[in-house]
């Protein structure tokens, strides 16, 4: 049951199993950690899985504590992804108030201008987002 799921492991994974002793059941653990699961980029959620893969195999840790470790890595990509997502949630209620409200009307033409040149810089960065 392990043997068919180990065959689409990422090729760190593979090469610890192959070059470190890392066992199988380690291996799928660790295979969570992935783009998907963690929403980060490829490199990232390869440094992380490098890095808990040490650990695993430094420490000797039995398939309990090493679910707990990749628990705990989990853990922390959900927590930044919150905090960011509230961070855009205020900006976006801050940004409601400026534009609704009377400070777009009480503004000098060179704080209009300089706010249109920070809005268009930020509306390409969510285009290349």
């Amino acid at each position: 049951t392990q043997f068919l799921p180990m065959l689409s492991l990422p090729d760190d994974l593979k090469d610890a199993v192959r070059e470190k002793g890392l066992k199988g059941a380690h291996a799928l653990i660790l295979a969570t950690l992935s783009v998907k699961v963690l929403k980060t980029d490829e490199k990232t959620a390869k440094k992380e899985r490098i890095k808990a893969t040490q650990t695993v195999l430094s420490q000797d840790l039995t398939v309990a504590k090493t679910r707990e470790l990749i628990a705990e890595v989990k853990a922390k990509y959900a927590s930044n992804k919150i905090t960011e997502s509230k961070k855009i949630t205020s900006l976006i209620k801050t940004i409601d108030v400026v534009v609704t409200g009377e400070e777009i009307k009480a503004a000098s033409p060179e704080q209009l201008a300089e706010l249109r040149q920070k809005l268009t810089f930020a509306l390409e960065a969510l285009d290349k987002a």
